[in-house]
């Protein structure tokens, strides 16, 4: 309720007649908790959690800012912490044949809402099964031979329907590469590259440390996303450098094979003064020494190359034609690439 009333140096006048108002109801934090737990075990020590979403109506105005995760070992009273933005999480570094409780809430800038209901799971223990209906070891001078039953499935070892298979071809996705304090993780989706990136957040601060938002960058194959560390946009974009090497969104070698080629040019050209044009060395000596330091920059990372033709020829014709400057030999000399590749020791 409020009233008015006019006033001079004599003194306040009347009072106006009495109004009554309503204040809006602010922000509050959310008041209804996720929903439908559940677990998907993906290794002895490692489970994903997945929950259903609160109710755009039960977050209250303020926008929600992501969900708490808590979570312990049955009787055991330290309870482990993490946050993320999309109702997915990766718990790490956990102990088979073991239980583990856990509570999810939502929260925003105001504050947490209710805890949901406690969910209890459990890490059993990967116990080898035996190999079925074995029935004879023969052993010969040059090898030994294990016969087995007729079963399909022999504690998924010797499994026949995945030895009749197209690929033989045993597979793990790798979600992180680390080397010092440089970090790169990894997800075939945005939402399990966003609860990485929350995760490493909160495990980091733990320790006293921080995820430099300006130095971290994130790229998409395919459609993009935006991603946050908390709260901060991360930059995205089409081309990274990671560990001297280049990775680019369309999956192409060319920035990468530019870089090596540089790379080489650039160090042939300091050493071709003292080395290369010396006459004081031997040709074996100079191509032992294109092949000790050359040769690594140019190759560099190749282990993970997967090159077209073109690409290759790419790579053949810098090495040519550093050797034939080594040789000292010229295009007249109608001497063909075959006949050079012998002298670095092919």
């Amino acid at each position: 309720m409020s009233s008015l009333s006019a006033f001079n140096r004599i003194g306040s006048g009347p009072n106006s007649s009495l109004v009554t108002f309503r204040t809006d109801k602010g922000p509050s934090a959310p008041c209804a908790p996720p929903t439908n737990l559940r677990v998907t075990n993906l290794s002895s020590t490692y489970s994903e959690i997945t929950w259903d979403p609160i109710p755009s109506q039960n977050i209250n105005a303020a926008t929600l800012l992501g969900y708490e995760v808590f979570w312990e070992k049955v009787l055991n009273s330290t309870v482990n912490v993490t946050r993320a933005i999309q109702t997915t999480v990766w718990l790490t570094e956990l102990e088979e044949d073991t239980d583990y409780n856990v509570i999810i809430s939502a929260f925003n800038r105001i504050g947490g809402g209710p805890n949901s209901s406690l969910f209890t799971f459990r890490i059993e223990k990967v116990i080898p099964s035996a190999i079925a209906n074995s029935s004879r070891l023969n052993t010969t001078v040059n090898s030994t031979t294990l016969s087995t039953g007729n079963s399909t499935s022999n504690g998924n070892l010797f499994d026949l329907r995945r030895l009749k298979a197209k690929t033989k071809i045993l597979t793990e996705f790798i979600r992180e590469a680390q080397y010092a304090d440089d970090i790169a993780i990894f997800s075939d989706t945005p939402e399990g590259l966003q609860s990485l990136l929350t995760s490493y957040s909160v495990v980091a601060k733990r320790t006293g440390l921080c995820i430099n938002t300006v130095k971290t960058e994130t790229l998409c194959i395919g459609n993009t996303a935006e991603f946050f560390v908390d709260g901060t946009k991360l930059a995205n974009v089409d081309l990274f450098k990671y560990l001297g090497s280049y990775v680019s969104s369309d999956c192409s070698m060319n920035e990468e094979l530019v870089s090596r080629i540089q790379a080489t040019s650039c160090a042939f050209g300091r050493l071709r003064k003292r080395v290369f044009d010396s006459h004081n060395l031997t040709a074996p000596t100079k191509v032992a020494v294109y092949n000790q330091c050359l040769m690594p920059l140019l190759m560099y990372g190749s282990e993970t190359w997967t090159l077209y033709q073109h690409e290759v020829r790419q790579l053949g014709t810098i090495q040519q034609r550093h050797l034939r400057l080594i040789l000292n030999i010229k295009w007249d000399d109608y001497i063909s690439n075959e006949e050079v590749l012998p002298t670095r020791g092919h």
